[in-house]
């Protein structure tokens, strides 16, 4: 998991924010960071590079996921990924590493472990938060649902169709944190 949030306040719960590459990461973080120091906010943090183990034992009131459909997440890091390339921010034998890295399977363990209390789809994410200036936007056509040969060359077949059922899975069973809620949480 490349980041999560926690906010400790006597006079408010706990809540901790898992937010993945190409899934919002760079504007959440920016957006916390922003946030959490400004005053009267409580004790705050921001990690990256958590293991999905560690999330099980967090101890939090609410755990907030922002989730995004992983064909779509491959599509974006491609499309980053190649952009980055381009750009000379990456170098191009690093290109699979780096889409492989950045479409990293997980909504199936985390589907799993019964410790998401909340999601935030990620096509309404700018409900939430900004955008940041840092981030990389591209138009990504939405709903890709069905594999494809070139994703091969970074997730199997049956690995992407599972990471699509657990997707399908959070976004039925786990309820979506209002933007009121959410700025309760976070804001108050």
């Amino acid at each position: 998991m490349s980041m999560i949030y926690m906010q400790h306040n006597p006079n408010r719960s706990i809540i901790a924010v898992l937010c993945e590459t190409r899934c919002g990461h760079t504007s959440m973080k920016e957006y916390l960071h922003t946030t959490i120091n400004s005053p009267p906010l409580g004790k705050s943090y921001i990690m990256d590079g958590i293991t999905y183990e560690s999330i099980n034992d967090i101890e939090a009131d609410r755990i907030v996921l922002v989730v995004r459909q992983p064909y779509d997440r491959l599509w974006s890091s491609r499309t980053h990924t190649d952009n980055a390339i381009k750009a000379g921010k990456v170098k191009s034998r690093l290109r699979d590493k780096w889409i492989s890295d950045h479409s990293s399977l997980y909504l199936h363990k985390l589907c799993k472990s019964g410790k998401i209390t909340h999601i935030i789809p990620f096509q309404n994410l700018l409900e939430y938060i900004p955008v940041s200036s840092n981030t990389m936007q591209y138009h990504i056509t939405p709903n890709h649902t069905r594999f494809e040969d070139w994703m091969y060359n970074y997730h199997s077949q049956d690995d992407m169709e599972l990471e699509y059922s657990a997707y399908c899975e959070l976004m039925d069973t786990i309820p979506q944190v209002s933007v009121e809620d959410w700025n309760k949480y976070i804001l108050c």
